[in-house]
């Protein structure tokens, strides 16, 4: 799952976004790639993709671990 690529103390890559990022991966082969272009729709994406005994990571710079935090308070909260 990725969402947007925000520069953090950098300036930004002219045509690298999260939806060029997520098309390689699938290009590779990857078949479980989603872009969320939205990334306050994570919480609820996730909740309608993750199955019991997924693990789910959340990685990247700035408050994007914000939005792991809402998916396991939805999940806690019977939301999922």
């Amino acid at each position: 799952m990725l969402t947007d690529v925000y520069p953090a103390r950098e300036d930004p890559i002219q045509g690298v976004t999260g939806e060029l990022i997520a098309n390689a991966a699938k290009d590779f082969g990857h078949k479980h790639v989603h872009y969320v272009p939205d990334k306050t729709a994570l919480p609820a994406f996730l909740a309608s993709i993750v199955q019991k005994g997924d693990m789910v990571i959340t990685m990247g710079a700035g408050d994007i671990w914000k939005f792991g935090e809402e998916f396991i308070k939805k999940v806690n909260e019977g939301g999922s």
